[in-house]
């Protein structure tokens, strides 16, 4: 089941694995499109509006639970790098009870604080109702959404990223079908693209849940594994934490971000919706390249090719090179036909202006998201995740910083602008702290 990446040409086992990835968050990014799209086009404006001002604290679950994933795959890849088999299989037994764990409190907690939470976005009175009614069953959707996270985390650990992507593509369909029937024919409206979701999401889990059983059960170890291990689970709060702090302020800037856009009324809050899920769109691929480079180092320096690791970032860094320049020239060559995904013919001027001049501004500059993302994929996996917490704050408290600093000054397009200067600094952060070496020091067993 599991796959070794630490030998073969760097180049070659770095895009076989993250090629899966890459496939798989085209079909993750179908949820969001097709939601987004689907509230868009065949619903209302408003009701697209309803839907983003809620970005933010979906935002913040999603990357709590990459962050708690983080250290559950750092710790799964280098237990295997170091060929302990059997720990490797505890592991992976204590990753999915935490994540199930951790879903049950977020669905819980959101339940019960869904109004103060509203209340704290700043959303409008005219899309209230629809941002709660979405939030709410969003937040049943936490339990299979966390559990499955682990359960990727693991497979990508093992350096399985196949059968995710299978389970993801099956997943996507789903959501798909479910969102056109419950929205078009059911006439559900922002409800049916969120139970939708659910389903869909549930399945996955419950498919993927069963097969990674069945396959680290034929792992042969040297001893018997746990279903829960004490020591392993703090050696992954020790790697997760910091990623999960990190993920959690970025998420909490989010929200001060996402605070001011409905400050200033539904369509800026509709344009600023679906240029992000164009951005989005677009950066998927980088984070799919950072995220194989992590386990991709994690492996590595469980076994001591720190060399190895720098092949790995040099031939990643040519890749992040190659897809900027055609992010460039899509963003400022087709940025209405990319909106035109998410909002119907009818959308008013303003939304469109809001949107493009969003992915104009954003666009020439994805080029310090991608080199911040892999150097930081090189950190993370070598367990040096300290500075990556440290490079996240910095990004987000620039970005933020500048957005309420020069509101007053550009309007909405201060946080617009606050985007780019944030991957800047972060960029610099990251690069320095690489380019010193002392991740090479990092491994944690």
């Amino acid at each position: 089941m599991a796959k070794d990446l630490t030998n073969g040409k760097p180049l070659k086992v770095i895009l076989l694995f993250a090629l899966p990835m890459i496939i798989g968050n085209i079909f993750q990014q179908l949820y969001n499109i097709v939601d987004t799209a689907v509230v868009g086009k065949y619903v209302s404006d408003t009701a697209l509006a309803g839907v983003g001002s809620t970005a933010s604290m979906v935002f913040l679950i999603v990357q709590v639970a990459m962050g708690a994933s983080v250290g559950c795959s750092v710790v799964i890849s280098q237990l295997y790098g170091a060929k302990k088999l059997s720990d490797t299989k505890s592991a992976t037994y204590t990753t999915m009870l935490s994540m199930g764990a951790m879903g049950l409190f977020f669905t819980v907690v959101g339940t019960l604080l869904l109004d103060p939470i509203l209340s704290m976005l700043s959303t409008p009175a005219d899309i209230y109702d629809i941002a709660r009614e979405y939030l709410q069953i969003y937040f049943y959707s936490c339990i299979p959404m966390l559990l499955y996270n682990g359960i990727a985390s693991a497979f990508n650990a093992l350096g399985e990223s196949k059968l995710p992507l299978f389970f993801l593509i099956f997943s996507s369909l789903v959501n798909v079908g479910l969102d056109l029937l419950f929205v078009i024919s059911f006439d559900m409206g922002v409800a049916g693209v969120a139970w939708a979701t659910f389903i869909a999401q549930t399945l996955a889990c419950l498919l993927s849940f069963s097969v990674l059983v069945v396959r680290i059960r034929k792992i042969q170890g040297e001893g018997k594994a746990k279903i829960f291990d004490k020591v392993i689970f703090k050696k992954m709060v020790t790697i997760a934490f910091p990623s999960m702090l990190q993920q959690s302020v970025i998420s909490i800037g989010h929200i001060f971000v996402q605070s001011l856009v409905n400050s200033y009324g539904a369509a800026v809050i509709a344009g600023f919706t679906a240029a992000s899920k164009v951005e989005s769109l677009l950066t998927s691929t980088f984070v799919n390249i950072g995220n194989a480079l992590s386990s991709y180092t994690a492996q590595n320096i469980g076994c001591h090719k720190t060399e190895r690791i720098k092949e790995g970032f040099n031939i990643s860094l040519v890749m992040i090179f190659a897809l900027s320049v055609v992010m460039i020239l899509v963003s400022l060559f087709l940025p209405e036909q990319l909106l035109s995904i998410f909002v119907n013919a009818d959308a008013s001027a303003e939304v469109i202006a809001v949107g493009k001049q969003y992915i104009n501004i954003v666009g020439f500059t994805y080029v310090f998201a991608g080199i911040m993302v892999i150097a930081n994929g090189v950190l993370r996996g070598a367990g040096d995740v300290k500075i990556v917490v440290i490079c996240s704050l910095c990004n987000i408290i620039v970005r933020v910083g500048g957005a309420y600093l020069f509101a007053g000054i550009w309007g909405s397009a201060a946080i617009w602008w606050a985007v780019p200067m944030g991957w800047l600094v972060g960029t610099i952060i990251s690069s320095v702290r690489y380019s010193r070496g002392k991740w090479k020091t990092k491994g944690i067993f």
